[in-house]
């Protein structure tokens, strides 16, 4: 945007502002307008999209609610962040009578503002913006509480209130913001934490009795993972985003975990597991996780040389991590809350991620293990499937 520009819009947003204000909508969407069609090509994306969001709530407040809504969707798909725009959007719908899209939509407005140490409180809150921010929290409490309860409820119906008694106190104290978590300082559970399960560290074999059968295919699924993990076929076990810094996780003067994965958050790749059919057919035979979008999860994982993957803490409970170990230099270890276990080619691990853990490679070779996770031996059918159920939903809701 030219120097020349920049006053000019300036001006017109301060008369936009003033003109919503006094309760003159009409002459601010023209402000607005004028200000959009005074705009250079080159022009910053997230200006178009601040200019397209108060555009869509002038319009709303001018009496053409299709056109907000429509404006403030522009602005959400230019820069989906503002979570003005997401909250502006939220009333909008309210008022259509859309309510579990409207608290979708309030319910990312508010994490994303809450995420700033916005909307927290009152004091944290603008006063013009309270009740409305207050109603959108009550409006998400209520749509989440009725989309979660319903699917809940069916496995109940078929398979007794005390066979899901568990499953349902976690949910009750979910939606009423104050989920268990472990008492032990050295774990913690990033999501979901479920009490009464076994809290062994390290898991006894003799609780999961498929693992002879894999450990048999040891031979032939090392020979696929030394085949499928070519330099240019893996990639990075971490996705970072903005403003993490892989050194909080890794150390090591050049470190790597590397993957190929036959699942990641999910979904199949089915080149992977053609390229490995012995190792696809074992896991596939294996109790998977299976959760739309969040679970299985199984690689190859590939610790470089010189590499420390520092301590952190698993996602839940109710799912435990498992590892055949299939290439093994000298030198490297998984440290569990105090347990420090040496893999050994062959011989299949099963672990509580939520304890708090690391891992290292001190030598100078690769090491390669198979990795996935399995169940907690101490649920029963149902609650696998009701747990299924209420993280695909939650994660649904989350994502809208």
């Amino acid at each position: 945007m030219t120097e020349s520009v920049q006053p000019r819009l300036e001006a017109l947003m301060v008369h936009a502002g003033q003109a919503m204000r006094s309760g003159r909508p009409r002459e601010a969407v023209r402000l607005i307008e004028a200000a959009e069609a005074g705009l250079d090509a080159g022009a910053e994306a997230a200006l178009r999209a601040v200019l397209r969001r108060n555009l869509g709530i002038a319009l709303a407040a001018a009496g053409e609610r299709e056109a907000g809504i429509a404006r403030l969707r522009e602005a959400l798909a230019a820069d989906p962040e503002p979570e003005l725009a997401h909250l502006n959007l939220a009333r909008l719908l309210l008022a259509k009578g859309e309510r579990l899209e409207a608290a979708r939509q309030g319910f990312r407005a508010l994490t994303r503002a809450q995420a700033k140490g916005r909307w927290r409180d009152a004091g944290s809150t603008p006063p013009g913006l309270r009740p409305l921010v207050l109603a959108v929290m009550d409006l998400v409490d209520a749509e989440r509480r009725q989309l979660l309860d319903a699917l809940l409820r069916p496995f109940e119906e078929a398979h007794g209130r005390p066979a899901l008694a568990r499953i349902r106190a976690w949910l009750e104290a979910y939606l009423g913001h104050a989920p268990p978590a472990p008492a032990d300082p050295a774990r913690k559970a990033r999501f979901l934490f479920l009490p009464g399960l076994a809290e062994d560290r390290i898991h006894p074999r003799s609780r999961f009795p498929w693992i002879e059968a894999l450990e048999a295919r040891t031979g032939a699924i090392r020979a696929e993972a030394l085949a499928a993990c070519s330099e240019e076929a893996r990639e990075s076990f971490l996705h970072f985003g903005e403003g993490e810094d892989p050194g909080d996780y890794l150390g090591g003067a050049e470190p790597r975990w590397e993957a190929r994965f036959f699942y990641r958050d999910g979904r199949r790749f089915d080149s992977v597991h053609t390229a490995c059919p012995t190792t696809s057919a074992a896991i596939e035979a294996l109790p998977l996780v299976r959760i739309a979008d969040h679970a299985p999860e199984i690689c190859f994982s590939l610790l470089g040389p010189d590499t420390h993957i520092k301590p952190h803490h698993g996602v839940t409970n109710t799912r435990l991590v498992v590892h055949l170990p299939l290439v093994v230099p000298r030198d490297c270890a998984l440290h569990v809350a105090g347990l420090t276990h040496a893999w050994r080619e062959g011989e299949v691990l099963v672990f509580d991620d939520t304890w708090r853990h690391e891992a290292w490679n001190r030598s100078d070779r690769v090491r390669i293990i198979l990795l996935m996770d399995t169940w907690h031996p101490d649920l029963e059918p149902p609650e696998r499937e009701a747990l299924a159920a209420l993280v695909e939903g939650i994660g649904r809701f989350n994502r809208a």
